[in-house]
């Protein structure tokens, strides 16, 4: 094994955040405005929980429609593809739901999946988020996100034995800051979070097509 590429799901390999889709198509815009108008001294972690109760007693099977509507970013999977082929570890490391990362995971044959966990009964979401959260350290500047992307880092590089100085990471949010920070190669894609652009050796601008070149020179340094 080569090394490994970690990629941030929404934003990055998928055009669009899936929660704001979920909003748009399940008529909780509003509510979701308000949660981020509010979010001001809050933990990132208390906002998902908050998020996650928009989607009370809606069908898994609804959210898994919309979900399956959203656009891959193009050349995602030419680039999955590469880094296979490279001998790469791919992995989708998310605040997004699993039951959603799982499949993209699926379609785009990645290795490995984290993100947050909801509780689903009876085919329905109950609004809860079940997952443990696990930060990395007791920093005062961390963000304390319901998913800590580089405590799952640390977890696959550990299961799989790979050297922190073989990682390849792709994010576009305040959320892979961490995640961008530790890995050999860092590439932003599409930046929402201006402050991220201090920890990106390359951002790409609209998708992976068009800096493909620029992609493959960093990848060649692993």
């Amino acid at each position: 094994m080569r090394g490994l590429a970690a990629f941030d799901m929404d934003g990055t390999l998928l055009a669009k955040r899936t929660i704001d889709v979920l909003a748009n198509e399940l008529d909780f815009k509003q509510k979701l405005v308000q949660i981020d108008q509010a979010s001001k001294g809050k933990y990132a972690y208390q906002i998902s929980i908050e998020v996650a109760r928009l989607l009370e007693n809606v069908s898994a099977s609804r959210v898994i429609d919309i979900f399956d509507q959203i656009e891959i970013r193009r050349g995602a999977q030419r680039l999955i593809n590469f880094l296979k082929k490279e001998k790469f570890l791919t992995a989708i490391i998310s605040d997004s739901y699993t039951f959603l990362i799982q499949r993209l995971a699926k379609k785009l044959q990645i290795d490995e999946i984290w993100g947050n966990i909801v509780e689903i009964n009876e085919g329905r979401l109950t609004g809860k988020l079940i997952t443990q959260p696990c930060w990395r350290n007791n920093d005062p500047r961390c963000k304390r996100h319901s998913v800590c992307k580089l405590h799952a880092l640390e977890s696959i590089i550990n299961k799989y034995n790979v050297p922190m100085d073989r990682i390849i990471a792709f994010g576009d949010s305040s959320g892979d800051i961490c995640m961008l920070k530790h890995a050999k190669v860092a590439i932003g894609v599409t930046p929402t979070n201006f402050t991220l652009t201090e920890y990106v050796d390359l951002i790409v601008e609209k998708d992976f097509v068009e800096s493909w070149n620029s992609i493959i020179r960093l990848i060649s340094k692993i």
